[in-house]
Formats: C-alpha cells, sequence, structure tokens
C-alpha cells in the first residue's frame, strides 16, 4: 500500500542490498633486552583495526543505510620487569602512547536512535607499575598504580552535527577511562600441621571518575569509588582442591558499569555492580 512516502511504501531505508568489504595489515614489532639477570627491557610498535559496518536499526526512514568507517590503532609502549636477587620483591612498569582514528561511539540520532559513527581522532597515554614483595615470611604486598590521559584530538562530521546532550566534542571524556586506577593486597598463609595450607586475603582498589557512555550522561557518570574484597582459603595437602569463604564489596559501593541514556526520548537506566555479597566456594583441580 502507498502511504505517501517517497519510498512508496514506508520502508525505514530503501529495499535493496549494500555491502562493504574492509581490509588491513595490522603489523607488531617488538624488541626485548635483558640488561642483567634481574632486569630486562622491552619496546613495541604495533597496530591495531576494529571493522567498519552498517547501523540496522532506525526509528525514521532513511535515504540510506548509515554505515561507519573502521576503527584504526597505532600504539607504543615500553617498559621494565625487575626482579631482585634473592626473589623476594618484583617491580614491572610500563608507559604507552596510544593514537585512534575513526574512534567508533554509540551517540543517539533524533527520536532516540542509537547508532554507532566515527566520532574523529583521539589520544591516550599512560603509565602503569605494579610491585608485588614478601614483607616477611608468609606475608606478600601487592600494590599497583595506573594512569591514563584520554582525550580527542579531532571531531568528525557528522558526531559533531548532533546536539544537545548527544553531543561530542573535544571537552568530553572518553568512555571506560578512569584517569587513576590504585589497588593494592595483603596476603597471609599460614602451614598447617597436616601439610594444608590456611591463606588469608585483603585486597583494595580504587577508581577515579568514570564515564560510562560517549556522550557523558550525567545519569551514568559514576564518582571515584573504593572496594575492599576479604577470603580466606584453605587447600588440602594434596593441593587438588580448596574451600574459600569470601566478602565482595566489603563497604557496598554502589557503582555504575554500563548503561543507556537517551535524552531524545527521556529515558536513561544504568546497570549497577552488584552490591556487598558474600559466600562460599569450592575449587577442584584435575
Amino acid at each position: 500500500m502507498d502511504d505517501g512516502s517517497p519510498y512508496g511504501r514506508l520502508y525505514f531505508v530503501p529495499v535493496g542490498k549494500v555491502s562493504e568489504t574492509f581490509t588491513n595489515t595490522s603489523p607488531k614489532f617488538g624488541l626485548d633486552y635483558r640488561v642483567t639477570h634481574d632486569l630486562f627491557l622491552y619496546a613495541s610498535y604495533a597496530k591495531g583495526f576494529k571493522s567498519g559496518g552498517f547501523n540496522v536499526r532506525y526509528l525514521v526512514p532513511r535515504e540510506d543505510v548509515l554505515a561507519f568507517e573502521p576503527e584504526k590503532l597505532t600504539t607504543y609502549e615500553g617498559g621494565f620487569k625487575w626482579t631482585n636477587a634473592d626473589n623476594r620483591a618484583r617491580l614491572n612498569g610500563a608507559a604507552y602512547h596510544s593514537r585512534y582514528s575513526d574512534i567508533q561511539v554509540v551517540v543517539f540520532e533524533q527520536f532516540g536512535a542509537p547508532v554507532t559513527q566515527n566520532a574523529g581522532k583521539a589520544q591516550i597515554d599512560g603509565f602503569e607499575l605494579e610491585l608485588t614483595t614478601v614483607a616477611r615470611e608468609h606475608l606478600e604486598l601487592e600494590v599497583g598504580i595506573g594512569y591514563i590521559d584520554a582525550r580527542y584530538t579531532e571531531i568528525n562530521d557528522p558526531t559533531a552535527a548532533i546536539t544537545g546532550s548527544g553531543a561530542i566534542s573535544k571537552d568530553s571524556d572518553l568512555p571506560n577511562a578512569p584517569k587513576w586506577s590504585v589497588n593494592g593486597a595483603l596476603t597471609y598463609s599460614i602451614d598447617m600441621p597436616n601439610d594444608g595450607s590456611q591463606t588469608f586475603r585483603a585486597d583494595w582498589s580504587y577508581r577515579s571518575r568514570i564515564e560510562n557512555d560517549a556522550q557523558n550522561s550525567s545519569f551514568l557518570s559514576q564518582e571515584a569509588f573504593h572496594k575492599v574484597n576479604l577470603a580466606a582459603t584453605y587447600t588440602d595437602p594434596s593441593d587438588q582442591w580448596d574451600f574459600v569463604l569470601f566478602v565482595h564489596n566489603l563497604n557496598n559501593e554502589r557503582t555504575i558499569m554500563a548503561g543507556n541514556s537517551n535524552f531524545a526520548i527521556g529515558f536513561h537506566e544504568a546497570n549497577f555492580e552488584r552490591p556487598r555479597n558474600y559466600g562460599a566456594a569450592v575449587r577442584v583441580r584435575f
């Protein structure tokens, strides 16, 4: 039936077939150098690729299927691994510089249609440090810190043409890229008279503010948070099974891990990580 639309029947895209072929060669080169028996250095250069494609969900008719281009990445990384002479301390470090082109993000067009588009170019710089040390017999300490400076360096059309709450600008934060990540853990082990063992572990983590979507929705923005987990493990003498008692998210932090913030239709939902939870588990090794 002709409903008066320019397409005859009201199809959201013209009836037909579209296709595209995406090809890419992504090399990786690395160089390793052992300075001493205890110190190891490395450096690498790599390219990455995420295929382009077509959006398949529309809320209003379009003249053509909305496509998006491949996302490409060039990254440089250098680091070291060091272990002290008696193997009681280990320190690892890395720094990296990454450049994205045609970075793919999900945005909302008119009437709230979620579509994948190429936002533009982005740059991510950062470093990581990890230290593990046996502070004293049966007591192990782990600490780590990570820093990320993630930012857009160029915004593409048509992404730049999206206005209002769905707009992305060079001042927008990249999703899932907290500036600071810090963690620490203490593990204490006890040898049992029957040759089994008990292990007690407490770990803590911190994340600075995280944006959970490309448009930096205030409904999905997660403020900085801390989390604490505890566990006690008994390992049998044969080392074939463990019995574990655990408490996750001891401080009962309420943190957003994903969601959907659609300003065009006034719909917002957030998926939260589990609140404080505890239990027991048996692990068997075959």
